[in-house]
């Protein structure tokens, strides 16, 4: 093999794929080092995918229970077949993944090696070969290594799994505790909560996603506690996990009270930490802390020639911003540095709750600690007409606007099908779509993004004089 590449990409996830195709279509050596042998990273083994997978299984086992509502007599006996879900789970997973290594296998100038790397010093590679440690030479590196699950010191913590565990679970368990309600929590309690898991979510912090727009977070909260399924708790503090029995017996502090739930599964998901660990980072004079590692606008490292990306880095840690950083490294190493990374509004995020979360640009408080002037509305889908017909009339859309500039700042959307009408979203608040630009659009009916347009009437209608609009 070739011990000489144009670019070594360490981490075959979302942030290092991309970069990798990227450089073989301008004609550059790329060597990609994964070590699980498997591309995809942790979004589509062990988070974003498969979780999606089960969400879009219980989502549709939840719907056969209002099947009724629809003029339709369908059996009471349905039920779920955990195998089943399994087994569509790895397939799914094995066909991207297999993909996305044939697509990269299409140029005679890219390797792959399912091995675990690290730093060797400047631009140099360090992995072992059966045993013997090889040295890859390379002009540009880029660092993708991803991000993993970050454990509290909590007594007893061993007895609970992560969430990339709960995705390989052999059986939908009778009850699950879980501590934190950030995303991740909470899809695991709408979605087992469907499968009829009873669930309680114990959260540290006075509020469930803190980085979701309040308002929005609070309409969810309610839902919740609806859901005779789940039990939420926040701000309670998980002190301890012991085994009782069969079960794990919980205890937290709540409203000053020693508080004990009992379940068959603790699911722990506080957060995530940047991956640095093995990468060699200190001996190449490469920067970092518990937030990940340090780069500049470039995404280069403290070391020349060095590039990190994705989760590694810390920030947003989503997927498509990882894609988003890779390619910002693919360019830079190719024009050198002339690529700056272009934060000047939040990703949109995601959170695949019942009903669904979505959200770009500021929120409220985001925009008051910048001392924007602002104003806000709301359109709610129970008198949306595509919403009422598809029997999902809950929740609503929430635009942010400059009160002076009428410019959108934020959309904020809890309801049906929000992971997919933020698409319009992010391109109203990147292309900086302004609420007369927006009304002007004619939005198809009946659809869940009419809303889109009705709602920025209506909130020009409160700041504009009739004429002006006309």
């Amino acid at each position: 093999m070739n011990k000489q590449f144009d670019t070594v990409i360490i981490g075959g996830g979302p942030a290092g794929v991309p970069p990798a195709l990227f450089l073989l279509s301008k004609g550059k050596t790329v060597c990609l080092f994964e070590k699980s042998g498997n591309l995809g990273g942790t979004c589509l083994f062990e988070g974003c995918i498969p979780s999606k997978i089960f969400i879009e299984s219980a989502k549709r086992f939840t719907a056969l229970g209002k099947i009724a509502d629809f003029g339709i007599e369908a059996s009471p006996t349905a039920q779920v077949n955990w195998a089943k879900v399994l087994e569509r789970k790895r397939e799914i997973l094995a066909r991207r993944s297999q993909a996305a290594l044939s697509n990269l296998k299409k140029f005679p100038n890219f390797n792959f090696l399912a091995q675990e790397a690290k730093l060797a010093g400047p631009n140099k590679v360090e992995y072992l070969d059966n045993g013997r440690k090889e040295i890859i030479e390379a002009k540009n590196i880029i660092i993708a290594t991803g991000s993993v699950s970050f454990i509290p010191p909590i007594a007893g913590i061993d007895l609970a799994i992560t969430s990339e565990e709960l995705l390989s679970i052999g059986h939908i368990p009778e009850s699950m505790a879980i501590i934190g309600a950030g995303p991740i929590g909470i899809e695991a309690g709408a979605m087992f909560s469907q499968l009829g898991t009873k669930c309680t979510i114990i959260e540290m912090l006075p509020r469930i996603l803190p980085n979701v727009d309040s308002e929005i977070a609070g309409f969810l909260e309610e839902a919740l506690r609806r859901n005779e399924r789940v039990n939420l708790f926040t701000g309670g503090k998980v002190t301890g996990i012991s085994q009782k029995g069969e079960a794990k017996e919980i205890s937290f502090q709540y409203q000053g009270q020693t508080q004990k739930v009992e379940a068959e599964v603790v699911l722990v998901c506080v957060g995530r930490r940047p991956n640095v660990e093995g990468l060699g980072l200190e001996g190449a004079g490469i920067e970092f802390d518990r937030k990940g590692i340090r780069v500049n606008e470039f995404l280069e490292t403290t070391q020349r020639g060095v590039y990190a990306c994705g989760d590694v880095i810390g920030g947003y840690m989503y997927a498509h911003t990882s894609t988003y950083e890779g390619l910002v490294c693919a360019k830079n190493i190719l024009m050198g540095n002339k690529a700056e990374l272009n934060y000047a509004y939040p990703p949109a995020g995601l959170v695949f709750s019942r009903p669904e979360i979505a959200s770009c640009g500021l929120t409220e408080d985001e925009a008051g600690e910048k001392n924007v002037d602002f104003v806000s509305a709301k359109y709610p889908y129970r008198i949306d007409a595509r919403a009422q017909i598809a029997g999902e009339a809950e929740g609503f859309i929430k635009f942010i606007a400059d009160k002076k500039t009428h410019k959108i700042l934020g959309v904020h959307i809890i309801g049906p099908d929000a992971s997919s009408t933020i698409s319009e979203a992010a391109l109203i608040v990147k292309l900086g779509i302004s609420l007369e630009q927006l009304s002007d659009v004619i939005h198809p009916h009946p659809s869940l993004s009419e809303g889109f347009g009705i709602l920025a009437k209506q909130m020009l209608a409160q700041l504009t004089p009739l004429e002006r609009i006309l």
